[in-house]
């Protein structure tokens, strides 16, 4: 894992072969805010609500679902 530090409006640029991934800090602090800038067909997700997703369909599998 790489890890740089930023100041705020400052980005950081990753290449793809779809095209570039820029990634700017919009806020910084207590809670921060990532803006993102990448080609339409790149998909941008939070890992936790995939981490949440894998979760819910054990759960589902279990056979308890609210109804």
């Amino acid at each position: 894992m790489l890890v740089i530090g930023r100041e705020v409006r400052e980005s950081v640029i990753i290449d793809t072969s779809d095209g570039p991934v820029t990634v700017t800090l919009c806020r910084g602090g207590t809670s921060p805010r990532l803006g993102i800038t990448a080609p339409k067909n790149c998909k941008i997700r939070r890992k936790e609500l995939e981490d949440g997703d894998e979760i819910s369909q054990e759960e589902g599998s279990s056979g308890n679902q609210d109804t």
